[in-house]
């Protein structure tokens, strides 16, 4: 038998995110007979997926960059290329995806493609002007939703044919445990005690980075709507958004301003997020906008209802299951009403939308995206093989 290709995969960071749970799926379930795969960061490797990899046996590398114009993280990169023979480089996010093309431009390692997790709405038209002139005529880019392939499509001007689509993957056996009623009601009882509650407490959760893209904002807004409800279970709801990041001061200035001290909690970074999910009634997605949305999947796992704007590839991962409700972005009255009638769900409808959730969530299972993965490689390296024949 051969020996496995070697394959790094090169992200900016390592702290708890989307492609980074991403990158460290696709290290952890590729490794094996037919991949050897590594992973290195740009910035120093000191955030929680660091410690993931490591503990999966994964080598972990970084650049070490502390600033955006570090040029020297070029040499670095290519250095290691060179050193450790890898046959693919995979990048993912746009700085990893320009550095690594710009460190492998002479053919080493001979194949590089990048993967695209964000329909990025902020003001940065040099992002896609870079993308469409570092890709050239022949690279390749995976996007993580149809959502993201058509946002590229038009805005960075790359052919079609070069865009390829891999949704994202989720290890849906971490939430199966909480298909048993007795598992379920044991999380939903710890949650309601780690954060004093009362028993009875209905709970939305919302899981992601504390960053303007996510809307808490909005979410807030709606939240304090919500007190004026008729309704006891809805006007005694709480919030919890499990999450770090930039926005933390201004949330929790946010917070004291409407007076949502006693109904709204920012726990921070969370490891146990198929317990909390489980624990929770229904998942509060409000993003401004998206490149696929793993909390939306990892919620459906749980088997709870969502609530979420209707931005990107939202609507793509619902699909037209009973158990997504959307609303429009940056509207909180819209996502108060959408929340408030989801509170308000009867018993025997909330098992039904359970099933209706955990079945959805299959369409997006980890071992799907590994062979979706696995194929792209397989692919890859046999038209580098014909070529050199």
């Amino acid at each position: 038998m051969s020996e496995p290709k070697r394959v790094l995969q090169l992200i900016t960071e390592l702290r708890p995110g989307g492609a980074e749970r991403i990158v460290y799926e696709l290290a952890r379930g590729l490794s094996g007979e037919r991949y050897a795969v590594e992973v290195c960061s740009l910035r120093p490797a000191t955030g929680a997926v660091t410690g993931w990899l490591k503990e999966a046996g994964i080598a972990v590398h970084s650049l070490e960059m502390t600033r955006k114009l570090d040029l020297g993280a070029i040499g670095r990169l290519r250095a290691l290329l060179r050193r450790e023979a890898f046959d693919i480089l995979h990048t993912h996010l746009f700085h990893a995806n320009l550095i690594g093309r710009l460190a492998a431009r002479h053919g080493i390692p001979p194949i590089v493609l990048g993967t695209i997790h964000i329909a990025e709405r902020r003001f940065r038209p040099w992002h896609f002007w870079l993308d469409r002139l570092t890709l050239g005529p022949r690279g390749i880019e995976v996007c993580v939703s149809e959502a993201v392939r058509e946002f590229t499509r038009e805005r960075a001007r790359i052919a079609p044919e070069r865009l390829r689509v891999i949704p994202n993957g989720v290890d849906l056996g971490r939430f199966a445990p909480y298909a048993d009623d007795a598992v379920r009601q044991a999380a939903r009882h710890e949650l309601r005690g780690e954060f004093r509650l009362p028993p009875e407490t209905r709970v939305a959760v919302a899981v992601g980075r504390l960053e303007g893209q996510k809307g808490y904002a909005d979410l807030l807004e709606a939240w304090a709507r919500l007190r004026n409800d008729a309704r006891p279970v809805v006007a005694g709801a709480a919030l919890i958004v499990a999450g770090e990041g930039r926005e933390r001061p201004a949330l929790e200035a946010q917070i004291r301003r409407l007076g949502l001290g006693d109904r709204v909690q920012l726990p921070g970074h969370r490891e146990d997020i198929p317990k909390l999910l489980a624990g929770g009634d229904l998942l509060a997605f409000s993003s401004h906008y998206e490149g696929f949305g793993l909390a939306l999947v990892e919620a459906l796992a749980a088997g709870l209802p969502v609530v979420a704007t209707a931005v990107d590839s939202v609507p793509e991962v619902l699909g037209d299951s009973p158990a997504g409700r959307l609303v429009p972005p940056r509207r909180p009255d819209a996502l108060a009403h959408a929340l408030a009638e989801t509170l308000a769900t009867a018993p025997d409808r909330r098992e039904a939308l359970a099933a209706f959730a955990r079945a959805r969530a299959q369409a997006f299972s980890l071992p799907k995206m590994l062979n979706a993965y696995g194929t792209l490689y397989d692919e890859l390296l046999g038209k580098r093989r014909d070529s050199r024949a």
